[in-house]
């Protein structure tokens, strides 16, 4: 759009200095002066390239009125099995539309796979656009073992063609580990999370704010873990070679890319430690990215019943509402100073429940009147995670007491349920109806409370 408008300028230049009767060639040489070429046009910002009018027009080329609203994660209703399911009664995988049933694998490849790649692609996933090439590059390679396993660790770095769009760059960090004696391309599953590079050779790496009081222990994880569960029917502590030795041992290798929430427009809005919070719109393939106000610090995130946006900052020690069409964000201080607020969950009236890492309170933000109340849990706590069940009793993690702890609101009690394995580390909690689940991320194993 840029192009055209600049070219229809200087169309348009042409065209009066003609009809005045003055000629752009120079007097006396009969050619035309040199002229400066004309800078290139600045690329148009995020919000001339993907505004409401634009989207607005799309909708109207296909005929869409709206989009409906998707599920929100802090709702209820999404974890019941008896209503969050709207297609029920799927169709038989091994079963043409046309009623012929699946007895070959040529009429499997030939026939039923394509429908049922054409059904998820038109009714689930959407169809693919063209994507940016992305160029990878082994930033550096080390040899070590994992388990038993020789293994070779490459860090890549990925680098998104942005020649369509050069006012963002775009960088994939990822670490790739293979069996040190593959001869050819191996199996690889994926995994999202974790950081980035490691620091060069002689250079201190940053505090780490998700490191708990005395570091993280031995590498993996895993402390001695004795057998037996946190409640009835509870599964013994894992023993044996991790998943990742066992995928090692195939011959396969892993890699690791580096908190999330839907709102009610079905937007994806996430939070980066290093001072940074975006949405996502899968509707327009359209990323929007903020600084956030007081820098590095932004980890759990939530939506309220409402729709309205929050997250926490474990580094500025606040949370924030989000505006979720314009993105602003709103620092809200918690009476506690220096606390650590890491996650937040809402409950089912919009209220924002807060755990503090530095001072092992849990806070309580009501926006309908401004005002916070906290709890100190027992002992000398060091609370991760928060999780709002559908009776909202308020369900966290202590780190010091190695315990799931469930909050009562009305009575004001903790019952805290330790947990049999050393160091289990609970970094997040969700749960359903009855059911309050942990993942013991330093064991390897996920653990469920009655939440009666």
């Amino acid at each position: 759009m840029s192009v055209s408008l600049t070219r229809g300028i200087l169309w348009s230049l042409g065209l009066v200095l003609v009809a005045s009767g003055v000629s752009p060639v120079a007097q006396g040489t009969g050619q035309a002066p040199a002229q400066a070429p004309a800078p290139a046009p600045a690329p148009p910002t995020p919000v001339q390239l993907a505004n409401q009018a634009e989207r607005q027009r799309i909708m109207n080329q296909l005929k869409i009125s709206a989009i409906p609203p998707g599920a929100v994660s802090s709702s209820p209703d999404t974890y019941n099995e008896a209503t969050a399911n709207p297609y029920p009664n799927l169709p038989d995988p091994l079963t043409l539309k046309s009623g012929q049933k699946v007895t070959t694998a040529s009429v499997w490849r030939g026939k039923r796979r394509a429908e049922l790649l054409e059904d998820f692609q038109r009714e689930i996933y959407g169809r693919t656009p063209k994507t940016p090439k992305v160029t990878w590059a082994v930033v550096s390679t080390t040899t070590g073992t994992n388990g038993d396993t020789p293994i070779v660790t490459k860090q890549l770095l990925g680098t998104v063609d942005n020649s369509a769009y050069p006012a963002i760059k775009v960088e994939i960090q990822a670490t790739l580990n293979t069996p040190a004696n593959a001869s050819a391309p191996v199996p690889v599953i994926v995994i999202f999370g974790g950081g980035g590079f490691p620091p060069a050779p002689g250079v201190d790496a940053p505090a780490n704010p998700c490191a708990p009081p005395g570091g993280f222990g031995p590498p993996g994880g895993r402390g001695a873990a004795p057998a037996g569960g946190r409640g009835p029917g509870a599964p013994p502590a894992p023993t044996g070679p991790t998943w990742q030795q066992q995928l090692l041992a195939k011959g396969w290798g892993y890699a690791n890319l580096n908190t999330l929430t839907f709102d009610r427009k079905g937007r994806v809005w996430f939070t980066g430690q290093s001072g940074y919070y975006g949405r996502l719109d899968p509707a327009r393939y359209d990323v929007k990215v903020w600084k956030a106000p007081r820098g590095r610090g932004p980890y759990g995130i939530t939506t309220t019943p409402g729709g309205e946006v929050y997250y926490a900052s474990l580094a500025g020690n606040h949370i924030a509402r989000v505006d979720t069409e314009t993105g602003e964000a709103t620092v809200i201080e918690p009476p506690t100073k220096e606390q650590g607020a890491r996650r937040v969950w809402s409950d089912s009236r919009g209220r924002i429940w807060v755990s503090y890492w530095n001072t092992g309170h849990v806070g309580l933000y009501d926006p309908s009147t401004k005002s916070w109340r906290e709890w100190k849990l027992p002992g000398n706590a060091h609370t991760y995670s928060v999780w709002v069940d559908d009776k909202d009793k308020v369900w966290l993690t202590d780190w010091s007491t190695n315990a799931i702890v469930k909050f009562d609101p009305d009575t004001e009690k903790f019952v805290s349920f330790p947990s049999t394995g050393a160091n289990a580390n609970v970094r997040q909690m969700l749960g359903r109806s009855a059911e309050a689940w942990g993942a013991e991320s330093g064991v390897d194993r996920l653990v469920m409370v009655p939440a009666r």
